[in-house]
């Protein structure tokens, strides 16, 4: 733009007091409340994207309270075209549009913004002034804010087909048994049966866990997760006495073969509501777990369990080591090599099978090394 002829132009109009840089700032001025309603238009939401709505609101919101500022610089005889090209002029971005001559510049506004007057009175048309001169800018802003939407959009639903939706993780359900396992560890400690509520209580609680109403289960479905859990809560309640009569897998052994004789009846691939597997069975497991806990602390006269059997044969093997004396070969001057073969000969001398003679060496000589250590040989 043609700055100097502008001003130069507009200065004929100015009262007296002001000054042709004082008409300047107000250009600057006009670019600052420009940046301001820019910012409005960003946020702002049209029924239909309409233009029109968009200029009236941003004149309303941001130029008529300017409008009234800019005309008391000017004097009275200023004409509303003028005013108009004025407008266009101070609220177009610098990069904007070029003039390059002032006078026709403003005649173009002559035919489409008439000064009209009533006597000697001057009508008042600042609003469509302001719309003659300012709109074009206003939809020019505002077709680049929608733009720019349309772009944000595309970006956003571009980027969410792109990136996989991450699967929720699936959430397993789980028989729960507490309450089963304090109704044991009281029994195990009062010695007296639990009532028959407190027997349908922790059952319930247990199945409901896990069934829910409106799906259905098959057999396969279930039974080896109620098995294990079952019996884990129940040993879980154990105190150590009854730990030492019964191991999980005994009394998994004893209500698996209590649950195949009573839903021996039902089809492996019969499907039930919740509701009705829970019905079926929790008679079963009150009947399993009252008769087991009415055996579980009677003393065991001559059953020796698997428990015992097994700290009974880890006593045995232990014992069978220590008869061996090999006070004639222990000599800690010797490396572990040369005590090896003294050893293996000795216990060859005393009859030892290969399996027995094996264990005794990797402990013997294990014991000899350790010595050895601690004597720093």
């Amino acid at each position: 733009m043609e700055v100097l002829s502008i001003l130069d132009y507009f200065e004929a109009y100015l009262k007296d007091e002001y000054t042709t840089l004082e008409l300047g700032l107000e250009w600057i001025r006009c670019q600052k409340i420009r940046l301001e309603y820019k910012k409005y238009l960003i946020t702002a939401q049209y029924p239909h994207d309409d233009f029109n709505l968009a200029v009236d609101d941003c004149i309303f919101l941001f130029f008529i309270e300017y409008d009234r500022t800019i005309r008391d610089i000017f004097v009275e005889e200023i004409h509303e075209c003028e005013l108009s090209a004025l407008y266009e002029i101070f609220f177009t971005p610098y990069e904007g549009k070029i003039i390059t001559n002032i006078l026709k510049f403003v005649d173009e506004y002559k035919q489409k913004s008439p000064t009209i007057f009533i006597g000697n009175k001057k009508f008042n048309t600042s609003i469509f002034t302001l719309r003659l001169g300012l709109s074009n800018i206003i939809k020019s802003d505002y077709e680049k804010v929608l733009t720019s939407r349309k772009s944000e959009q595309i970006t956003k639903e571009e980027k969410f087909q792109t990136v996989k939706k991450k699967p929720e993780p699936v959430v397993k359900a789980e028989f729960i048994g507490t309450q089963i396992e304090r109704l044991v560890r009281t029994y195990c400690f009062n010695q007296k049966i639990p009532e028959t509520k407190d027997f349908e209580i922790s059952i319930s609680s247990f199945l409901t866990s896990y069934f829910k109403f409106g799906t259905f289960y098959r057999i396969d479905d279930f039974k080896d997760d109620m098995i294990i859990s079952l019996s884990e809560y129940i040993y879980s309640g154990f105190t150590d006495k009854a730990k030492d009569n019964f191991t999980v897998a005994d009394i998994n052994a004893q209500f698996s073969e209590e649950l195949k004789k009573k839903l021996s009846i039902i089809s492996e691939e019969k499907a039930l509501d919740g509701i009705a597997w829970k019905n079926d069975l929790s008679p079963v497991i009150q009947n399993f777990l009252k008769k087991f806990l009415i055996k579980l602390l009677e003393p065991k006269k001559s059953v020796i369990t698997r428990v015992q059997q097994v700290k009974k044969i880890k006593e045995e093997k232990v014992k069978e080591q220590d008869e061996f004396s090999i006070d004639s070969i222990w000599d800690l001057n010797l490396d572990e090599e040369k005590f090896r073969e003294k050893l293996e000969k000795l216990l060859d001398e005393k009859g030892v099978g290969t399996i027995q003679k094996r264990n005794i060496m990797r402990i013997k000589v294990q014991e000899f090394l350790n010595e050895k250590r601690k004597i720093g040989k």
